[in-house]
This record gives structure tokens, C-alpha cells and sequence, in this order.
């Protein structure tokens, strides 16, 4: 899972690409799922970005559980949103 502390990234999704900057973060679904990452994000501006792994992120969320509330919810509208553009792509 990665966090931007600076810059903007452009997470590359049909029909349309999102933005995101400072104060988002990216890769949760694949960390909450196991699965495969849904998209590519790529740089727009020089950025900085602070990356959690896996046990990290466990260690993290068992001490602050509604940290885990708020990431699987957003996940959750994520990959939502991204399945229902997808279908509508077809």
C-alpha cells in the first residue's frame, strides 16, 4: 500500500484515469484482497511516497482498528466503483 506524503499520481483506469495527491494512498485493494493489482499508477508531478507492506499494515490496524474501518471501506467504494466502470466499458 502506498501513500503519497507529496506530489500526484494518476491511478490509470478505463474510461477515465483518477488523480490522487497528497494524502491519498493506493494499493489497498490488492493488500486487503491478496489478489493482483486492479490498475497501474503512475506519476504526474515529482512525488514521495511511503510505502506499508503487508505485516506492517496488520501490525498497524490491530492497534488502531478504525484505521482499518476507514481503508476497507474506501477499498471497498474503490473496487466498486471500478467493476462498475468496467461494466459499463463493455
Amino acid at each position: 500500500m502506498h501513500f503519497i506524503a507529496s506530489g500526484e499520481v494518476e491511478v490509470q483506469l478505463e474510461p477515465r484515469p483518477i488523480r490522487l495527491g497528497p494524502g491519498s494512498f493506493f494499493g489497498e485493494i490488492a493488500l486487503l484482497e491478496g489478489g493482483p493489482r486492479m490498475a497501474t499508477v503512475v506519476t504526474t508531478a515529482p512525488s514521495t511516497l511511503l510505502i506499508l507492506d503487508d505485516s506492517d499494515f496488520r501490525a498497524f490496524t490491530a492497534l488502531h482498528p478504525d484505521l482499518a474501518q476507514a481503508v476497507e471501506a474506501e477499498a471497498t467504494r474503490r473496487a466498486s466503483s471500478i467493476k462498475s466502470e468496467a461494466s459499463e466499458g463493455q
